[in-house]
């Protein structure tokens, strides 16, 4: 699989499995990529500290699903670390979920993901995956988080 362009110019990168060959994983082209892509293997990883200090403090992060914990609006670092990852978190298997990143493109601050979330719930027997595309913002060297439904 060849990389595509995207309609502003920039690289999307792709990792996956295609037809039994494993792709590699998209590489940063500049320190907003590399800053998203820190992001999320901090978020995958669990390490929820870590995550607090990568979120903008203006952050907000709105869930698209509607009846699990913490739905709703999430503001800053406290809002979406606390009341919205935390729960989840505890939801999950331990070590649960993954976050891995298929796609990155950027034009300026803007930085589109295309993310899977990978796990299983504590109570069940099986693992998911949800697919998202999650827009995020670099300010400040920091991420700000915009889910696209």
């Amino acid at each position: 699989m060849q990389p595509k362009r995207d309609s502003g110019g920039g690289r999307a990168r792709r990792h996956a499995t295609i037809g039994g060959r494993k792709m590699t994983a998209p590489q940063p082209n500049n320190e907003n990529e590399r800053l998203t892509l820190e992001f999320f293997a901090t978020l995958g990883s669990g390490d929820l500290e870590g995550v607090r200090a990568l979120l903008h403090e203006d952050a907000t992060w709105t869930p698209m699903v509607k009846d699990i914990p913490g739905a709703g609006k999430h503001i800053g670092r406290k809002g979406i670390v606390d009341e919205f990852l935390m729960p989840i978190r505890g939801m999950f298997r331990p070590g649960d979920p993954k976050v891995l990143v298929d796609t990155i493109a950027s034009n300026g601050s803007l930085v589109i993901t295309e993310t899977r979330g990978k796990g299983a719930l504590a109570d069940a027997d099986r693992d998911g995956a949800d697919p998202h595309i999650i827009a995020c913002f670099a300010k400040s060297l920091r991420v700000s988080i915009v889910p696209i439904p």
